[in-house]
């Protein structure tokens, strides 16, 4: 049996507790008369800071995985070091909630529609399913391996998590959000570190290491 390598999400350089706002640059439009001319608009002169940060917001301690709503009201955070999850409201750059969980969480996904947060429990070999509309954990669904990082499928019916077993041969485990329930496994190699989907859904690519090689599957 191999030695477990431990994924790269999970290696901690240093304690950061803080998230930084950056803000995009913004026109705005001013409105002038001209003498004997109808009103026309003209961009304003006035730009808001364009690529600066804007706040800094204290969290947890070890924060690793992060989202943002779909209706972008709020940041979800995960605290690998005190346990936790920070919600930060973005109209005022502030946590609004701090929401304990019972295993050490990394990587974070959310549905499409805003109502289900998963939360990968890596040391702990589940993801746990989080309600928004509640902010409690409603279950945790056990994996053979931890999960190092967590994907949303575009139509928001499955979460495909991407594990570590102890041969480096690491799989994805395909989580039917309807059931909180493993539905498939797919055989990867490697130690698989990120996934993204193409936008109709239908094919997911998936980074191996240290394989050197993607996976590419077909989610249809």
């Amino acid at each position: 049996m191999k030695n477990r390598q431990n994924p790269k999400p999970f290696v901690h350089v240093s304690f950061c507790l803080v998230v930084t706002i950056i803000a995009l640059s913004t026109v705005l439009p001013l409105v002038t008369a001209a003498s004997g001319q109808e009103s026309s608009v003209e961009p304003a002169v006035t730009r808001l800071p364009k690529n600066q940060v804007i706040a800094t917001v204290t969290v947890g301690s070890a924060p690793e995985g992060i989202v943002v709503t779909p209706n972008t009201d709020y940041v979800y955070v995960a605290n690998a070091g005190s346990i936790s999850l920070s919600k930060i409201e973005t109209k005022t750059n502030t946590v609004v909630l701090s929401i304990p969980l019972s295993y050490s969480p990394g990587s974070l996904a959310i549905t499409p529609d805003g109502s289900k947060l998963y939360v990968a429990n890596y040391y702990a070999n589940s993801v746990s399913v989080v309600d928004t509309t509640t902010d409690t954990v409603t279950t945790t669904l056990a994996l053979s391996e931890g999960p190092s990082y967590l994907a949303v499928t575009p139509d928001g019916t499955e979460v495909y998590a991407l594990c570590n077993n102890e041969e480096a041969d690491g799989i994805v485990a395909i989580i039917d959000t309807a059931t909180s329930q493993v539905s498939a496994t797919v055989n990867v190699g490697g130690f698989p570190q990120a996934l993204v989907f193409a936008a109709d859904g239908n094919t997911a690519y998936e980074v191996n290491d240290p394989a050197h090689d993607v996976s590419v599957i077909d989610t249809a």
